[in-house]
């Protein structure tokens, strides 16, 4: 009985003399405007490695921290990334209060389509070239009824437009030999250089449309 009773008062020491000896940091994660911003990342980038979350109301609590000097970041969808270094005393709590994350930089809203050169055949001397293909998804699935522009890469002049059929395919015909880009809902494709007595045909990917404010 007397062994347990001993062994029962070490372990409380020893849980004492831990929570002493570590210190805490606290804080609360907001937007310019002060509203809080629930679920931000907050990472302890040195001296170890750890990450946590705030809670609905933006607030946080890293416990268990030994005395030292850390680098913390702090990051949430749509923010700039903001790091700040403080340190942490035994049997303290270190505050950082409000802590202001801005608003990202809002993403160009015009995009470029992936695409690529399925074929590029020649054609009967004499024969206008032409410019087809077909506009899928990022998933790969054909877009119907999609908008295509075909503008003049030196000038950005709308010449033509054309829309995909249930497949996806579009088509311009009789082109003159010069150099081509494809726009669609706001998003552009790479230059297509068309020549003479050739039929080019393309497979575009066209992307989701951007977070624009």
């Amino acid at each position: 009985m007397g062994l347990r009773l001993a062994c029962g008062m070490l372990l409380v020491v020893a849980s004492i003399t831990a929570q002493e000896t570590t210190g805490r940091i606290t804080g609360t994660v907001v937007d310019a405007v002060g509203s809080v911003i629930p679920n931000a990342a907050i990472a302890i980038v040195s001296p170890v490695s750890l990450e946590i979350k705030t809670d609905a109301t933006g607030e946080f609590a890293i416990v268990g921290l030994a005395p030292d000097f850390y680098t913390l970041q702090f990051s949430a969808p749509g923010f700039e990334t903001r790091d700040i270094a403080t340190t942490v005393a035994a049997s303290r709590e270190r505050s950082l209060g409000r802590i202001v994350l801005e608003v990202g930089a809002v993403p160009n809203c015009e995009q470029v389509l992936s695409g690529h050169l399925i074929f590029d055949k020649k054609i009967r001397s004499g024969a206008k070239p032409s410019l087809s293909g077909v506009v899928r998804d990022e998933a790969g699935r054909p877009l119907k009824n999609t908008t295509v522009n075909l503008e003049i890469a030196e000038t950005s002049q709308t010449i033509a437009i054309a829309k995909t059929n249930d497949k996806g395919e579009f088509q311009f015909l009789d082109l003159s030999s010069g150099v081509y880009r494809i726009s669609s809902d706001g998003s552009l494709v790479f230059n297509l250089r068309v020549r003479r007595n050739h039929e080019m045909r393309v497979l575009v990917t066209l992307p989701p449309p951007p977070l624009c404010l």
